[in-house]
């Protein structure tokens, strides 16, 4: 073969072209096709010449579009996305890594099982929306869930090479206004007031005080308490934003005697929170124990909705009822974080200084944390009426007035 013929024929394979053919051991039309010199080959999976013909003419359309993204994205299926998605948790290190191999285990991989990723519609999310509700979960958890698939296909549609031609549109349900319950002083002082254990007590005195949270609580270590610095120091990748917090404590009395109690004979690796030398990993039960046992919430019955005894007994009902049955309705743990958000900002804390005790990263999500209750509407209005004279108020005389004062307005002459 001369040169010339030879370089033709390469540019020809640069360009785009292909061929239809059967391998003696197939019953199907394989496609033969080049892509910038690249050879591809896939079955058109038909005997029918006029549907390869119709498979390669796609084929060539998107090579010359610049819209190929190779036959090996075919066969991609959203199992193969889910494990992309939870190696991505486990290379970045998130903390969530437990929560979202759960939620894709449990839900969206027994759901969809082996369907390839291309096949996926919008109709396909629809009706997993619709089997979820079906089985009593709520529009956030959906959402959340959803959230997990979407970041699946995000993931393989900007990997080298994609793994999805395209990412499909999600339907985002309608969710709940974020709680904005949060614990008084009052409601704090009951709380400590029926004698919770050492350890619970510490919770709240760290929820209430900085805000938090439960799983930053559960997993802290006395190596992060330093009693003679009075510092409660938060490694980086052990907060819920990978990122490193130092709270102090000094000054709050009813804290460093806390914190004295829980390190008390305990390693340097030991966990802080611990019941009869066993690290804490759930304590619902104690709280809304504590909670019902304050005034500040009650178990119910999940039938009929009452209130039930102490013994967890529903009189209308007539029916015994397992802890982990009832509804719990009143104050939660989270309500802790809340208060203290608001309580930082009320004590003349600056924002950007509560953002970090707390460790928020975003103001939009402080603001959401920063509630306003009526108390603060009624303070408002008192620090107004005190910063105006009295003389300034409507309505309001000096006593001294008289007729003399008070001129009628010039009536204009006709």
């Amino acid at each position: 073969m001369s040169k010339r013929l030879e370089t033709e024929n390469k540019a020809k394979r640069a360009r785009g072209t292909g061929m239809i053919y059967q391998p003696s051991n197939s019953k199907f039309l394989w496609l033969k096709y080049y892509d910038d010199g690249v050879c591809h080959r896939e079955s058109s999976r038909t005997a029918d010449s006029q549907k390869a013909e119709k498979m390669l003419r796609q084929r060539l359309g998107q090579i010359e579009g610049g819209t190929f993204t190779g036959h090996q994205v075919e066969r991609t299926r959203i199992s193969d996305l889910g494990e992309d998605y939870l190696l991505d948790y486990k290379v970045s290190g998130k903390r969530a890594y437990v929560w979202a191999e759960r939620r894709w285990r449990k839900y969206l991989f027994a759901h969809f099982g082996q369907m390839r990723a291309r096949q996926l519609s919008t109709n396909d999310l629809n009706e997993y929306v619709t089997h979820r509700q079906s089985q009593g979960a709520a529009n956030a958890s959906i959402n959340r869930e959803l959230a997990c698939l979407k970041r699946a296909f995000n993931l393989g549609y900007r990997s080298t090479p994609r793994k999805v031609p395209f990412v499909p549109a999600f339907p985002r349900l309608a969710e709940s206004a974020p709680r904005t319950g949060f614990v008084t002083d009052k409601e704090y002082t009951q709380l400590i007031a029926h004698n919770p254990p050492v350890w619970l007590r510490g919770m709240l005195a760290l929820g209430y005080n900085f805000g938090f949270r439960r799983g930053e609580l559960l997993t802290m270590r006395v190596s992060q308490i330093d009693l003679l610095g009075s510092t409660i120091r938060l490694d980086r990748g052990t907060t819920k934003n990978g990122e490193p917090r130092l709270v102090s404590f000094e000054g709050l009395a009813d804290v460093e005697l806390l914190l004295r109690e829980l390190v008390k004979g305990k390693d340097s690796g030991a966990y802080l929170f611990c019941r009869d030398g066993q690290q804490i990993v759930e304590f619902r039960v104690d709280w809304y124990a504590l909670c019902v046992n304050a005034g500040l919430g009650q178990l119910l019955c999940p039938t009929c909705s009452k209130p039930v005894g102490s013994e967890h007994d529903c009189e209308p009902c007539a029916k015994h009822w397992d802890l982990h049955k009832l509804k719990y309705v009143g104050l939660f743990f989270h309500d802790l974080r809340r208060s203290a958000a608001r309580n930082l900002v009320r004590a003349g804390v600056p924002e950007r200084v509560a953002m970090t005790i707390t460790g928020h990263k975003t103001r939009s999500v402080f603001d959401r944390y920063n509630i306003v209750s009526e108390d603060d509407l009624k303070q408002a209005a008192q620090k107004i009426a005190r910063s105006r004279s009295t003389s300034a108020q409507v309505g309001h005389t000096d006593g001294h007035s008289s007729e003399e004062d008070v001129k009628p307005m010039p009536s204009k002459s006709m």
